[in-house]
């Protein structure tokens, strides 16, 4: 192999790929990135045997190979490179690498050792915007369980159905809930839940433009033109999530966005101890009431201005949990809506009718 490329878009490649390294896994290669030239352009991937991911970039390529190189010595390598410019080569088992101030080699182990990356061809596709895969993550992906007892619960639920795209994550604690609609041409019907691990990893290697999204195999394949994420599709029965939204509300409640965010935080400093425990009074028709007490901290009594109808309630919830959903959120204002006590509280964004974040009371 041998081939010249640009130090800034080999460093952005390396930062991309090298956070699926294990350097301290059982096979020694899982802590080396693969080098390859492949159709006119450098190849660089990297694996944990459950994410797959591929960065092309460009590269002026006078020889072709492969090799697998240590990620974090290449990284650390490239990213302390002042020159534009650096060429790859190798001999035998060592990358050679050279720009205008220096030369090094590094140790390498054959391409023929690293774990074969899946590449989905078939299947069903559909294309998902670049910002609508963001929004995903973002909104969605912050639902899903970080405990693995019930894998299935860690994953983001995509429910593809004419002429509608529904996204939702839940840990049995909060859930939210994403529709899209495709104007140009509808996906075909697919149900699948993709790990919440995998999106983050997508959600930082994307940029702009369409995401095609393709499944077979119980593999899911997401692709853009610089970068391919593959990872394996969660098994089993997602929940019936929808039988938990509430369908008729005795209070609602809309304020600012911002304030509420900050009377929480407030709140929450003085219920750590408490397992975040908070309680909200919607007591007037202008008026709600936010609380928080332990009796090793103290106590903390706040209120803010908003219109509310309906009946007066009073609902605790996890002031941690009440947060991820409102910061979801890019809306001035919210409507927080709940039935009391043993309710889960439903909130909304005045300007995103397409997403809906629930959260359960907790029972105090």
């Amino acid at each position: 192999m041998k081939l010249i490329t640009t130090q800034d878009h080999l460093a952005k490649a390396l930062s991309a790929v090298s956070r699926l390294v294990n350097p301290r896994g059982t096979l020694s290669v899982l802590g080396n990135v693969l080098l390859e030239t492949k159709n006119g352009r450098l190849r660089i991937s990297a694996t944990n045997l459950e994410l797959g991911i591929d960065y092309f970039i460009g590269a002026k390529i006078d020889k072709q190979g492969s090799i697998t190189v240590p990620a974090r010595l290449l990284t650390d390598y490239v990213n302390n490179l002042n020159e534009e410019k650096v060429e790859l080569s190798t001999k035998e088992n060592t990358l050679l690498l050279a720009s205008t101030g220096a030369q090094s080699s590094i140790n390498g182990i054959p391409a023929s050792e690293f774990p074969v990356i899946p590449e989905v061809k078939d299947g069903k596709s559909v294309n998902i915007s670049g910002a609508g895969i963001k929004d995903i993550i973002q909104k969605v992906a912050i639902a899903a369980s970080v405990d693995e007892t019930r894998p299935i619960l860690s994953g983001v639920l995509f429910n593809f159905k004419d002429p509608e795209l529904k996204v939702a994550a839940t840990d049995s604690y909060r859930l939210a809930e994403l529709s899209m609609r495709f104007e140009k041409s509808a996906p075909e019907a697919l149900k699948v839940a993709v790990p919440a691990k995998a999106l983050a990893e997508l959600g930082r290697v994307i940029e702009s433009g369409e995401v095609k999204v393709r499944t077979a195999d119980n593999q899911v394949q997401f692709e853009t033109e610089n970068v391919r994420l593959v990872s394996r599709l969660l098994e089993g029965e997602f929940p019936n999530y929808e039988q938990i939204i509430p369908k008729k509300l005795s209070t609602k409640a809309v304020v600012d966005r911002e304030e509420l965010i900050n009377k929480i935080r407030i709140a929450a400093l003085f219920s750590e101890d408490a397992g975040y425990g908070i309680s909200l009074s919607f007591t007037s028709p202008g008026k709600i009431e936010i609380a928080a007490e332990t009796a090793q901290v103290g106590d903390s009594h706040a209120s803010l201005s908003g219109k509310v109808t309906g009946s007066t309630n009073k609902v605790s919830f996890n002031a941690k949990y009440l947060l991820d959903g409102l910061q979801a959120l890019q809306s001035k204002s919210v409507s927080l809506e709940t039935d009391g006590k043993l309710s889960p509280c439903v909130i909304t964004g005045d300007k995103e009718k397409d997403y809906l974040y629930v959260i359960m009371p907790l029972r105090v």
